[in-house]
């Protein structure tokens, strides 16, 4: 039997997608489950850390998910909370 090895895809719209489902599951948890309805799908967790190692490679950092958490509370309705924040400039005159 002919075992064939896929490297990951690390596709952006899908690691996209997993991460949000990470973040999602990591905060239902934090709350105990006392959500009205589940959001989270555990069964996509293993695919993240599979499928997207270099997006994982950042939550073994101290900072990095306390960062990532600060910038939702700021910004809740940020499609990609883990995008690097751009700069805007505002003139007041």
């Amino acid at each position: 039997m002919n075992v064939l090895y896929a490297p990951p895809s690390n596709d952006e719209k899908e690691c996209l997608y997993l991460e949000e489902n990470w973040l999602t599951c990591l905060k239902e948890k934090s709350v105990r489950d006392d959500v009205p309805r589940m959001q989270c799908k555990p069964e996509y967790l293993m695919w993240f850390v599979l499928e997207c190692p270099d997006k994982v490679n950042g939550y073994h950092k101290d900072d990095y998910l306390k960062r990532i958490f600060k910038m939702v509370k700021l910004n809740p309705d940020s499609p990609n909370p883990t995008a690097k924040p751009q700069r805007v400039d505002i003139n007041i005159d």
